[in-house]
């Protein structure tokens, strides 16, 4: 590395003096170039062995974790969410909606008795994630529900 630097700052300097400008310049960046290469080369060798670290820890864990994967999930007009037929959350009007997709703030509905419970969820859904129309209604409801709430 260090030898590669100092044979670029020669041409460099072999540059300011030489005829042969061109060929000085053309091996100045061939220098630059196959200095990145094994910089990058390196670099990726190190990420690879933290992968790798990281899997094997993973790996032993994976056995105790479950996928945090929503297969089923119900909307009403008035922002009451049902998500794989258990777990029922209100939407709240600070919920926003963007081109990216959504952001959805939730509280559970075993909370709504409770004034001082501070549980809510957030979740993002992105646009992409959902057909064009139940997109709409999505943000047709977030957009019912900033009204109802501003409005009152």
């Amino acid at each position: 590395m260090i030898i590669g630097l100092v044979m670029f700052f020669a041409l460099l300097l072999l540059l300011s003096v030489s005829y042969a400008y061109q060929l000085t310049l053309a091996m100045a960046v061939f220098t630059l170039i196959v200095l990145g290469v094994l910089v990058s080369v390196q670099h990726a060798e190190q990420v690879n062995k933290q992968v790798n670290k990281q899997d094997d820890k993973q790996g032993n864990q994976q056995g105790t974790q479950q996928e945090n994967i929503l297969y089923h999930f119900q909307l009403s007009q008035h922002g009451l969410c049902v998500f794989n037929d258990e777990q029922c959350y209100q939407l709240q009007a600070n919920s926003r909606y963007s081109f990216l997709g959504c952001w959805l703030i939730l509280l559970p509905i075993a909370a709504l008795n409770k004034p001082f419970v501070d549980k809510k969820e957030q979740l993002f859904i992105y646009r992409d994630s959902l057909s064009k129309q139940d997109f709409s209604r999505l943000s047709q409801v977030l957009k019912n529900l900033e009204k109802t709430a501003y409005s009152s």
